[in-house]
């Protein structure tokens, strides 16, 4: 940004530098009062050390692997209670055994959900196709 001064009255020798000089560390001031009010002050900065959680931070549960060990023995209880095989063929109820396996296995280990899905539908189809056959 170039500063240009126009004098209006006569200018005695050094007082445009001083115009000069000052109107540069105003805009230097200024400059620096802003860069520090826009920057993001961080979470530490906002909460301070006092405002500090002593119970547990629900949001680092990993709820859907939770949600899915439910799952997988809420279908299983299921499973063995509803008795399949006495209504469905064979096959296909022995391939319906694998879902709460699939279930489990994600809530269980560290693998995505899509892979888990894949070995319980590979899972299912080899034991439908065993027992067909």
């Amino acid at each position: 940004m170039d500063m240009v001064a126009v004098p209006t009255l006569p200018v005695y020798p050094g007082e445009l530098e001083f115009c000069y000089s000052a109107t540069t560390d105003a805009l230097q001031k200024t400059f620096e009062r802003e860069s520090r009010l826009l920057s993001m002050p961080s979470k530490r900065d906002l909460l301070g050390k006092e405002n500090l959680s002593s119970g547990p931070d629900w949001s680092e549960f990993q709820w859907s692997r939770i949600f899915a060990f439910i799952t997988g023995v809420s279908i299983t209880v299921l499973y063995f209670w509803m008795n399949p095989f006495q209504y469905i063929p064979d096959w296909t109820a022995a391939a319906i055994g694998a879902v709460p396996v699939g279930f489990l296995l994600y809530s269980f280990s560290s693998q995505s959900w899509q892979t888990c899905a894949k070995i319980a539908a590979g899972t299912a189809i080899g034991i439908g196709l065993g027992t067909y056959f």
